[in-house]
């Protein structure tokens, strides 16, 4: 930056900005009473990008009044309409997917296919100045949603707010920072106009197309290589349980160490896989696994061959992980969940068959499974039964299930 601002290790009369979260903290109680600027972080990098420091603008950039509990907490909310950074901030605190089970949806817009579902389901519809003005405390908000500030739809969005819900917050933008000569000779200095050498351009060198053309054999084109947790620091002999790991386990690929691909740099050649294991040991008693037996277990697309999976969207790392990986395993993922009339006929007709992954976000979309006293079958687990199926090529769905205490 070409004007830092500077940082104190403790809070002390200097501080002229507080960077927090929330209100809740004796700091910031103590920095409100002595009319400190106390902003997020998020305020902090909107300036930055900005390049001018401006009073906070939207919710966002002021920390938060609520710590243990929030006032939207009953409802379970879904946006529509947002697009870019906007889409982004509204989701900090709203779920990504819209169902039935939805209770509120947040909308950019005054139409659209989730807003019509909302109507058909009478789920209510606000503006985004219903989330802001409930997050700053305006707590008369929650039964006011058909109120008509809430029911005009913008564009672009209208994320600012009214600095009288927060006037604790708001008054020490009002008093101008008073600073010390010291500081404003060190401010100075930093302004100072500072000449960095610019790096010489390099020249472009005019070349016959031909001169790229190489005698050098390649020994396998067929060869397609991924890295994953690769170092050029150290050479590292164990292994990591990632994403790239299952995939390689569930298409049949190869998996070496290091020392693989730097020999065969040197051979100017690929050499024998097999010559260059892994050090499995820490990592089969850590996840209660054999990678050996599991690398030499054929058909491993088709672990879960016959098997149909619904995915929930808040499961981890991601819903499209999940369900790629069900896919090279030879399992089929559907769009919709099955009711439960159906999923009880599916029990009848076909065994084992069918199987939902969820995520603990995501319980009441199976809520009504949970509660079901008839249902013996374990069909409804975490996401942990595909990641430890594929890892040894068992499938095994006690240990994962979902159950209600």
């Amino acid at each position: 930056m070409s004007n830092p601002g500077e940082v104190e290790k403790q809070y002390c009369t200097r501080v002229t900005h507080v960077l927090c979260e929330t209100q809740r903290h004796g700091v910031v109680m103590q920095a409100l009473r002595d009319c400190k600027r106390c902003v997020t972080i998020l305020w902090l990098n909107d300036v930055i990008t900005r390049r001018q420091v401006l009073p906070p603008w939207m919710a966002l950039h002021l920390p938060g009044i609520y710590l243990d509990t929030a006032p939207a907490g009953k409802h379970l909310i879904s946006v529509s309409g947002f697009e870019g950074n906007d889409r982004w901030r509204v989701k900090e605190m709203c779920t990504s997917y819209f169902s039935k089970h939805n209770t509120l949806l947040i909308s950019a817009k005054g139409d659209g296919k989730k807003v019509s579902y909302a109507k058909k389901w009478q789920i209510p519809v606000v503006n985004v100045q219903w989330l802001t003005d409930v997050m700053l405390g305006h707590f008369a908000a929650m039964n006011q949603m058909d109120h008509q500030m809430y029911q005009q739809f913008q564009n672009p969005p209208n994320f600012s707010f009214d600095p009288k819900l927060v006037p604790n917050l708001m008054v020490a933008w009002k008093a101008p920072i008073n600073i010390s000569q010291e500081s404003y000779e060190r401010v100075k200095r930093c302004a100072s106009p500072v000449v960095i050498p610019k790096k010489p351009k390099k020249q472009k060198m005019e070349t016959d197309e031909n001169d790229n053309i190489s005698d050098e054999q390649v020994t396998n084109p067929s060869y397609r290589i991924m890295f994953s947790m690769y170092s050029d620091t150290k050479d590292l002999q164990g292994i990591v349980r990632t994403n790239k790991l299952f995939f390689a386990i569930a298409k049949h690929a190869t998996v070496v160490s290091e020392r693989w691909l730097t020999a065969s740099r040197d051979a100017n050649r690929f050499l024998p896989e097999g010559d260059y294991p892994l050090e499995l040991e820490d990592f089969d008693r850590q996840y209660g696994c054999d990678l050996d037996r599991t690398f030499a277990t054929r058909n491993r697309n088709r672990l879960f061959e016959g098997k149909f999976f619904f995915v929930t969207p808040s499961v981890c790392p991601s819903k499209r992980i999940v369900a790629d990986l069900i896919r090279c395993s030879g399992g089929i993922v559907e769009k919709h969940r099955r009711s439960s009339t159906q999923i009880e006929a599916t029990a009848i007709n076909s065994p084992f068959s069918y199987f939902i992954v969820t995520h603990e976000d995501d319980l009441h979309l199976v809520a009504d499974l949970l509660r079901n006293k008839k249902d013996k079958m374990r069909i409804v687990c975490n996401a942990e039964l595909i990641f430890s199926s594929i890892l040894r090529q068992t499938f095994e769905t006690e240990p994962y299930a979902v159950c209600v205490l």
